[in-house]
């Protein structure tokens, strides 16, 4: 099995990068977004994305699918080295943290609330009208 590019110019000559997948370079593999369908280019550039499985995407595409999922929509490889993903979830982290505080300052809230209702309940039920006082 060669490990050169099966592309061939209009003049006959061979293109010599190395093979990413199914047999061409990543200048001459023709891929196809599986998120829109619509032809893409296999090297990262501003608007494509190449996952570290080797599948591209359009880089708007992959960044919505990584908002539901944080594998490959073909092959289902877990893509956790991509930075996007690692973004998605230093931001989560920081909210739940943040989150988890203000929780942990609601409940301390009610806690206090509920014990000043229960000294007030006690207070007023001691004075009464009608009681022995």
């Amino acid at each position: 099995m060669t490990s050169s590019c099966k592309w061939v110019t209009a003049g006959g000559n061979r293109c010599k990068n190395n093979i990413l997948m199914d047999g061409h370079c990543p200048r001459h593999l023709k891929q196809k977004c599986s998120i829109c369908f619509d032809q893409v280019r296999s090297t990262n550039s501003a608007g494509t994305k190449r996952l570290s499985c080797g599948h591209s995407f359009h880089t708007k595409c992959i960044i919505e699918w990584f908002v539901l999922s944080e594998i490959c929509p073909v092959c289902r490889a877990p893509q956790p080295d991509e930075s996007v993903i690692q973004f998605k979830n230093k931001i989560e982290d920081n909210l739940r943290d943040k989150y988890r505080d203000a929780i942990k300052t609601y409940e301390k809230e009610i806690r206090r609330l509920k014990e000043n209702l229960r000294r007030y309940s006690e207070y007023h039920s001691t004075f009464s009208p009608g009681s022995p006082n």
